[in-house]
């Protein structure tokens, strides 16, 4: 298996994954810098950085933030990282233009990424958003709606998880598996277990 001891992270994985779970295990286990987008928004709202008015704006409003604003983001997040902690991305990139924004700010500090895929069945990722959704008493998430969400995701990361895999950045895990054997095999990625 490649080396990958000082790359930072892309963690990619569809709805039920336990993406989340998984990136802050990451960074607990590498002693990461964690840029999780949702939360960054978040911070840049409450912090008031500069532009921080049309981030707001698309908050309130439940839309999509424009990728210069969060190229923006990003580049200020990889730049404020020191340059001998490793960085985690959660949620971040979506698309292949985002894929492009991490490898500018990470090329531009000298930095180099690598992705983990946690490949999920649709089976196994409806039956866990399902159970979910009635965990968490969220009526919204329909079969349908979750097969829709399922579908998005994976027509959206083809083109990335071969942008990864044609540069021999891309490891995949089994994402069916329970979270302690996912956690396991991300361990072994990077000679932690």
């Amino acid at each position: 298996m490649k080396n990958f001891d000082n790359c930072d992270v892309v963690v990619l994985g569809g709805p039920g994954s336990g993406k989340s779970t998984q990136a802050k295990f990451l960074v607990d286990l590498i002693s990461a810098n964690h840029l999780n987008m949702g939360s960054l928004l978040r911070s840049a709202i409450h912090d008031k950085v500069p532009g921080y008015e049309e981030l707001q704006q698309h908050h309130d409003a439940g839309t999509l933030v424009p990728d210069e604003v969060t190229r923006a983001l990003v580049e200020r997040f990889v730049a404020g990282t020191p340059e001998h902690q490793r960085i985690v991305f959660d949620g971040y990139p979506r698309s292949m233009e985002q894929v492009r924004s991490v490898e500018r700010a990470e090329s531009s500090h000298h930095r180099q990424v690598m992705a983990v895929y946690l490949k999920l069945s649709p089976e196994v990722a409806t039956e866990r958003l399902l159970k979910r959704a009635g965990l968490e008493n969220r009526p919204d998430d329909t079969p349908e709606v979750i097969r829709d969400r399922i579908d998005l995701f994976e027509r959206n990361i083809i083109d990335i998880l071969e942008h990864y895999r044609s540069s021999g950045h891309l490891v995949e895990v089994n994402g069916d598996q329970s979270i302690e054997e996912v956690k396991s095999d991300i361990a072994s990625i990077f000679n932690q277990s």
